[in-house]
C-alpha cells in the first residue's frame, strides 16, 4: 500500500520563506544603518554587520545569542566608553538603562566619529536598536554654529566702530555748522553795508551757506548711520507718550511742503472725520513719515500729487498711507528697496538716491512700535507706503481730523 500526498503548497511555502529570507538579508546587509534584534531575553536575534562597524564591536564578535550586557561589556573592555572612571560610569548607566522603553542617545567613539542609537521595543518583549553615523551633520552644525557666531561678533564689531566713529565726526560736525552759520550771518551784514564789503560779504555769505548745508546733510547722513548701528545691536529705544496723529500727519505735511513746490508736485491730505491718538516715540514717528514723504516726492515727476493719509481700521490698527504718482517699483525689487544703502531708481530719482538707509530704517522704527511697513506699487503707476500701528498703540480719545485737503 502506498500514500501519495501533495506536498506542492508546503513546497511553494518554503520557498516562499526561502525568498524572503534571501531577501531580508539582502537588506539588512546593504541598509546603511546599523540594526540589532534582541529577543525577550535580551539575547540578540538578529543584526547586520553595519551594526558591528558602527557601534565599535569588534569584526565578527557579535554572533546570535549575544547578551545585551556583554555587549556592553565588550564595549567597555575596546574602550569605545572612554577611559578610567569617566568609562566606568557610562557602562554602568547603559547596564542601568530600561531597554523595554524608547531610548535614544548620541555619543562620540574615540575615532571621532558621532553615532546616534535608538531603542524602539516590539511587541512580544523585545527590542530593535537602529545605529547611524552622524559625524557629518554634527560637524556641519558645529560649523555653522562657529559661523554664525564669528558673523554675529564680526556685526557687533561693525556697529561698535559706526557708533564710535559717528560720535567722532559728530563733534567737530557740529562747530562747522555752527561756525558757519555765524559766518553766514557776519558776511549779510558787510554785505548790507554796501561800499566795499557788499560783494565780497555776498560771495562769503553764500559760501558759508553752502558750507552749512553740505553740513547739516552731512550731519543727518551720520545721525542715520548711529540709528543703523543700535538697530543692529537690538539697541533701540523708544520714548514713548500720548501722540496726536493729526497734529503729527499735518506737521509733517508742512515740513515738506517747500520742497514739494519747489518740485512741482502737490502735497495733499485725506483724512477721516476723526483720528485717536496713538502711544509712540513722536521723534521716530516723525523721522519714519518724513522718510516716506521725502521718498514720495523725490520719485514724483512735476506735475505729479503725493497723498498723506491715515485710517483706524475695524480691527483697530492704525494704517498711514503715502502714495504718490510716480515712477513706481517692480514687484520683485520692493524687497531690496528695504535693505540698507541699496539705492533704487537712480535714474528717476529728484537729486539722487540719497544714503539708502531711509526704508531700512523707517520699517526698523515700524517694528520697533510693534507695527509694520510695507510698499505695494508697480511701475509706472506710483507707490503706496503704508505704515501700520498695532490697536494696543491707540489710546482715547478720538481727535477731529481736518477734511481732505488739496
Amino acid at each position: 500500500l502506498s500514500v501519495v500526498t501533495d506536498v506542492t503548497l508546503e513546497v511553494a511555502a518554503q520557498a516562499e520563506i526561502g525568498r524572503r529570507t534571501s531577501l531580508l538579508d539582502l537588506m539588512m546587509a546593504h541598509v546603511d544603518h546599523g540594526l540589532v534584534l534582541f529577543d525577550a531575553d535580551e539575547r540578540v536575534a538578529l543584526f547586520n554587520t553595519r551594526a558591528e562597524s558602527l557601534a565599535g564591536i569588534a569584526p565578527g564578535w557579535l554572533a546570535p545569542g549575544r547578551t545585551r550586557h556583554e555587549i556592553i561589556e565588550h564595549l567597555h573592555q575596546r574602550g569605545i566608553y572612554g577611559q578610567g572612571s569617566e568609562a566606568d560610569a557610562r557602562a554602568q548607566d547603559f547596564r542601568g538603562r530600561d531597554s523595554h522603553r524608547v531610548q535614544r542617545l548620541e555619543r562620540r567613539l574615540p575615532d571621532g566619529r558621532v553615532i546616534e542609537m535608538r531603542s524602539d521595543p516590539l511587541p512580544g518583549g523585545g527590542y530593535v536598536v537602529a545605529t547611524w553615523d552622524v559625524t557629518w551633520r554634527r560637524d556641519t552644525e558645529a560649523q555653522l554654529r562657529a559661523a554664525k557666531e564669528a558673523a554675529e561678533a564680526a556685526s557687533r564689531a561693525k556697529s561698535s566702530f559706526l557708533a564710535n566713529i559717528s560720535h567722532e565726526l559728530r563733534t567737530p560736525l557740529n562747530a562747522v555748522i555752527g561756525f558757519s552759520e555765524a559766518i553766514g550771518h557776519e558776511a549779510e551784514k558787510l554785505a548790507g553795508g554796501g561800499a566795499g564789503g557788499g560783494a565780497g560779504g555776498g560771495r562769503i555769505a553764500e559760501y558759508a551757506h553752502a558750507v552749512n548745508d553740505a553740513g547739516r546733510h552731512l550731519l543727518a547722513l551720520i545721525n542715520d548711520i548711529l540709528d543703523v548701528a543700535r538697530i543692529e545691536s537690538g539697541r533701540v529705544e523708544l520714548a514713548e507718550s500720548p501722540v496726536g496723529l493729526v497734529g503729527l500727519l499735518t506737521a509733517c505735511r508742512r515740513v515738506m511742503e517747500p520742497a514739494a513746490r519747489a518740485a512741482g508736485v502737490r502735497m495733499e491730505t485725506d483724512l477721516p472725520a476723526t483720528l485717536p491718538a496713538v502711544r509712540a516715540d513722536e521723534r521716530r514717528l516723525r523721522q519714519v513719515l518724513l522718510n516716506l514723504l521725502s521718498n514720495a516726492v523725490k520719485f514724483t515727476p512735476a506735475g505729479g500729487s503725493v497723498r498723506l493719509g491715515a485710517d483706524l481700521a475695524r480691527d483697530g490698527t492704525i494704517a498711514i498711507t503715502v502714495r504718490d504718482t510716480g515712477s513706481g517699483i517692480a514687484p520683485e525689487d520692493i524687497a531690496r528697496a528695504f535693505e540698507p544703502f541699496n539705492q533704487l531708481g537712480a535714474d528717476t530719482a529728484r537729486g539722487g538716491t540719497g544714503s539708502g538707509l531711509g526704508l531700512f530704517l523707517s520699517r526698523a522704527l515700524a517694528g520697533a512700535h510693534g507695527g509694520t511697513l510695507d510698499l505695494e506699487s508697480l511701475p509706472g503707476q506710483g507707490t503706496t507706503a503704508i505704515l501700520r500701528l498695532p490697536a494696543r498703540r491707540v489710546i482715547a480719545p478720538l481727535h477731529p481730523a481736518a477734511e481732505t485737503t488739496r
